[in-house]
């Protein structure tokens, strides 16, 4: 490889070889992909974790085509490619995994208690795979999450309350890089169809794989933002204002979902 000094344009030096060859790639499966949310991302991660455990896969570096489907999502050149495995992404599955008992309990819970569907009503069983079929009682209790009131509420008290727990604290094991509660609330509202199906009785296929790419994206989205506003903070103290960079907290919720290019936020 060729090093070469950006202010005069020749090269200055060659890295060595052996260096190259050694080299692994600190961004994920979702940077190379070809596809935004067929899950194939992380499918044979996902069967890798149901084989061994988190322990032994956290930090294990491996070729970029035994944790990913290479057919669905994987751009051809990257497939050889090592590269660490994704924490966040393998975290997600992990969580899925353990508290899959959980969050089914908690989302059959509230559907049979609330009368309703698994999808938004009106919703037929022929159109309740689409896009515009939505899981109306998971945006009550993402509504009871945010603090606001909901007719679950009051009509089911403590249980309900029970199980919003239940996904108020998935929200914090998925998305708890953000600092905003209304943020991880957003992101796991936006994951709440793939989580769904992801807990079954057989889970769907490339469910849970889904979610951790919603997850792995969000990562590394917010931390190029975080890194955009830290260098925002040193512009503007070399202008001589102390203010410091822009407080991330406060971003609005669909900027923050276009950001992390995940399904538009239902309100169920």
């Amino acid at each position: 490889m060729t090093l070469y000094d950006v202010n005069c344009d020749h090269a200055v030096g060659q890295l060595p070889d052996f260096v190259v060859a050694s080299s692994t790639s600190l961004c994920s499966a979702v940077v190379h992909h070809n596809h935004g949310r067929d899950g194939g991302c992380y499918a044979k991660l996902h069967e890798r974790l149901l084989l061994s455990s988190f322990e032994a896969l956290e930090g294990e570096i491996v070729r970029e085509g035994d944790i990913c489907d290479t057919h669905m999502c994987l751009q051809s050149r990257h497939e050889n490619a090592n590269i660490i495995v994704p924490t966040d992404a393998l975290r997600a599955l992990a969580h899925i995994e353990q508290k899959a008992k959980d969050l089914r309990a908690a989302l059959e819970w509230v559907q049979l208690h609330s009368g309703q569907s698994p999808w938004v009503t009106g919703a037929t069983s022929e159109d309740a795979s689409s896009e515009a079929a939505k899981p109306a009682h998971l945006g009550s209790l993402i509504r009871a999450m945010r603090g606001e009131p909901t007719a679950l509420t009051a009509s089911l008290g403590a249980d309900f309350g029970r199980h919003t727990a239940t996904m108020r604290a998935s929200a914090d094991a998925l998305f708890g890089f953000l600092p905003s509660l209304p943020g991880r609330l957003a992101l796991l509202q936006a994951a709440s169809k793939s989580l769904s199906k992801a807990v079954t009785v057989p889970p769907e296929l490339h469910a849970a794989a889904k979610v951790a790419t919603i997850v792995e994206r969000a990562v590394e989205r917010w931390g190029m933002l975080e890194a955009c506003a830290s260098l925002v903070g040193h512009v503007k103290e070399a202008q001589g204002d102390g203010s410091g960079p822009p407080d991330l907290s406060v971003l609005d919720t669909q900027r923050l979902l276009l950001l992390c290019n995940a399904t538009p936020r239902w309100d169920g």
